[in-house]
């Protein structure tokens, strides 16, 4: 039987804080092979917020407009 995953990883983008380039996660190992000499070297999420709990009240905020907005209409 021919058995395959049908659904997709998915891929994180990281910017590196000592080079500044961005590549996907899974090649993080890589580019501190080929760019730092194996060190291992800081790296953030792309697109994350700085701090996820302001993130999640202001994702609250709108989620409560919209249900106020739809028991209107």
């Amino acid at each position: 039987m021919n058995c395959t995953n049908t659904k997709k990883r998915k891929r994180t983008k990281l910017e590196c804080l000592a080079c500044g380039s961005i590549f996907d996660d899974d090649y993080r190992k890589k580019h501190e092979t080929k760019q730092h000499e194996g060190k291992r070297v800081l790296v953030k999420h792309v697109g994350a917020p700085e701090n996820p709990f302001i993130a999640a009240a202001r994702l609250k905020q709108v989620t409560e407009s919209e249900k106020t907005f739809a028991k209107k209409n």
